[in-house]
């Protein structure tokens, strides 16, 4: 078979390191097209079988990682069915099929038989066929079926319902597969994990349902950090961009927008790209152009000095991602950064965008305060979410700096007093984990510096940091710290004092 001449094999994936597509390695090579894709297929089934994941797959061969799971177990499928051989394919008995398969990817006789069931089962395929294609006993079968879906549960945090789509699993008949669901289901449920897994389980159904009431008491960072960790494990799990989307009732075009603002915010604090494209299970080369194509919509109503102020980045910062994303889609380069000596113009776009954003947030306020709801005048305003959570976040700080009891700002803005409490100082803590800008965040709010450190101390000691760590994270000494310990807790009690007087 020429497309296992090792030499051959060797130039066709040298193409795909090149980024080359298909038609053009077999234009190099002077060899058809569908000899450049079967060497694809053998050379995808080979890493799988030695433990490499998709990504670092997709990553070598500079193909979207969807293709690459697509097709990830074609090769077996199609060699066991292969009927080109000199030898009629019936004519050949499966387990010696399964060996040649085998010796040919590196993998062991029981990977291979395992691929060619599971396969075989997505194409709903019923078990007395499968175990009569693979000559090996019903309960052999049903054995390496429920070992796959232990596995998928165990490892990948399958739920009964994806597997049942995926296996066609009757737990009626798979009691030890159903028993194991449940143990990982307990475990998965008790102590601090269980309260998040709930907590993330309870805030994505409120997504899905667009209960706007139940959204707008929960934080902008809360819901993002769900619905990311949400996308990044279906990712995991095989389904693209569309599929989530659906599943949490939204357009591909939100969820993309969504990634593409995780992937600036974490890229701007400086996140390694391979750091994010493992959590997301996005190629780098996905990541540019999701970043890209997001840049490309926005730079339509805002500027990128704009863009860099919503999505708490620099303008460095997010014009390198447009150019990266450009460069990776082979893009004409546009919008870029004013010639050095016109810090006139970048001056005046600071100040316009200063302008503009503080003009945002008074119509924004004044919509709550007129009872307009937070989804209406995201639409209204033009705003992403994070920057509507923000807005509100910044009031709620002003007004409580200012000395406006909890109970107060609720019923001004018409929010429940759970969440206004729930967000008394989450700017200062937010902004904090975005810059570490403390001047900045007392600019923004109106308070001295000293106010600032206050509320990020006592917020750390609240999360049980000890005085060390939180001297640290706020590069001040341990005495300072233990001063602003001490004079609130003296504060406090004054406090304490008059309000029972």
């Amino acid at each position: 078979m020429k497309y296992l001449n090792k030499i051959l094999r060797a130039k066709v994936v040298q193409g795909y390191e090149q980024g080359k597509t298909d038609e053009e390695i077999a234009d190099s090579l002077k060899i058809s097209r569908k000899i450049v894709v079967e060497i694809k297929l053998l050379e995808i089934a080979c890493k799988l079988s030695q433990g490499f994941t998709e990504l670092e797959i997709a990553e070598r061969f500079h193909k979207p990682i969807e293709e690459i799971h697509r097709n990830k177990h074609n090769y077996i499928l199609r060699r066991f069915s292969d009927s080109s051989s000199n030898n009629s394919i019936s004519e050949i008995p499966p387990s010696s099929r399964i060996d040649s398969i085998s010796q040919q990817i590196g993998g062991t006789k029981a990977y291979v038989l395992e691929k060619i069931i599971i396969q075989k089962l997505k194409k709903m395929e019923n078990i007395e066929d499968i175990t009569k294609s693979v000559s090996i006993s019903l309960g052999e079968t049903k054995k390496i079926i429920e070992n796959c879906a232990i596995r998928k549960i165990c490892e990948e945090g399958y739920t009964l319902e994806e597997l049942h789509k995926m296996l066609h699993l009757n737990l009626a008949e798979n009691p030890r597969v159903y028993n194991i669901y449940l143990e990982v289901k307990k475990e998965n449920e008790s102590g601090e994990k269980g309260v998040e897994s709930r907590r993330q389980n309870e805030i994505i159904n409120f997504y899905k349902e667009n209960r706007k009431d139940k959204l707008e008491e929960i934080t902008s960072s809360e819901l993002n950090k769900y619905l990311i960790n949400y996308i990044a494990i279906q990712r995991k799990k095989g389904k693209n961009i569309e599929e989530i989307a659906q599943e949490l009732n939204r357009s591909h075009k939100t969820i993309r927008m969504i990634i593409a603002q995780f992937i600036i915010s974490e890229s701007s604090k400086g996140t390694p790209k391979q750091h994010i494209s493992t959590y997301l299970w996005l190629t780098t080369a996905q990541m540019k152009k999701n970043v890209y194509n997001y840049l490309t919509v926005e730079l339509k109503a805002n500027t990128m000095q704009h863009i860099a102020w919503l999505n708490s980045s620099t303008f460095d910062q997010i014009q390198l991602m447009y150019i990266e994303g450009a460069l990776e889609m082979k893009k004409s380069i546009h919008k870029m950064r004013p010639n050095k000596d016109s810090s006139k113009k970048l001056a005046f776009l600071k100040r316009h965008n200063k302008e503009e954003m503080k003009k945002i947030r008074v119509e924004f306020i004044q919509g709550l305060e007129n009872k307009i709801s937070h989804e209406e005048l995201i639409e209204q305003l033009k705003i992403s979410r994070p920057n509507a959570y923000r807005i509100l976040n910044l009031e709620i700080a002003r007004s409580i700096y200012q000395g406006f009891s909890v109970l107060q700002i609720a019923e001004r803005l018409h929010k429940s007093s759970i969440s206004i409490m729930d967000k008394k100082h989450a700017f200062i803590q937010n902004s904090f984990k975005r810059h570490s800008d403390i001047p900045l965040i007392a600019e923004n709010i109106g308070c001295s510096e000293d106010y600032v450190m206050e509320k990020l101390v006592v917020h750390k000691l609240k999360i049980k940091k000890n005085i060390k760590n939180i001297s640290e994270s706020l590069n001040i000494s341990v005495e300072k710290t233990k001063t602003i310990i001490e004079d609130y807790a003296i504060k406090r009690f004054i406090k304490d004092i008059h309000g029972k007087n």
